[in-house]
């Protein structure tokens, strides 16, 4: 559970959660992508039937949007 560490006031607060994170955009070119036989997918459309229980799993990107 998360636990504040302190309280912060501001005039303003921004969202940057970023314009394109609905519409996934995975590169063509990403090497291995076309012969990987685990399972993938873009975190816009997460795929909750799919269970991560006991699996290695792997996130390439940085989370930024353009």
């Amino acid at each position: 559970m998360f636990k504040a560490c302190r309280t912060v006031s501001a005039k303003v607060v921004l969202g940057a959660k970023g314009g394109y994170y609905q519409q996934p955009r995975i590169p063509e070119d990403l090497p291995g992508l076309e012969t990987f036989l685990g399972d993938d997918w873009h975190s816009a459309v997460w795929r909750h039937g799919v269970s991560l229980a006991g699996k290695r799993a792997g996130v390439i990107g940085n989370g930024c949007s353009v």
